[in-house]
């Protein structure tokens, strides 16, 4: 799956990504390259969120790949992005129709 998202990932316009449920950054590791500029992964996990942020101190992830312990409830209005990722996350949410539509409007 990597891949095939990878290979799609210059068809994508704009520099900033959000990825909601980022995991351990397996699936979106490859993607986190030029010409993306900030790639903020939300986990709403603190254990995962603080494992994440000590693989960008050691390098394991790209500096770029922001990793935040929150949820897309707390974004405010300047945090915006071209790009939203949902990776086997969507079916998670309780009420995916309002998280849609809350990220659709950053």
């Amino acid at each position: 799956m990597a891949d095939l998202l990878a290979a799609a990932d210059g068809t994508v316009p704009g520099t900033t990504r959000a990825e909601v449920g980022a995991g351990f950054g397996t699936v979106t590791g490859d993607l986190c390259r030029s010409p993306v500029e900030h790639w903020l992964a939300l986990k709403p996990d603190r254990a995962t969120a603080a494992h994440l942020a000590a693989d960008r101190q050691t390098g394991l992830l790209p500096a770029m790949r922001e990793p935040r312990h929150r949820s897309t409830e707390t974004f405010g209005p300047e945090e915006r992005f071209d790009t939203a990722l949902y990776i086997d996350v969507l079916e998670h949410i309780g009420d995916d129709k309002t998280e849609v539509a809350r990220v659709g409007g950053i």
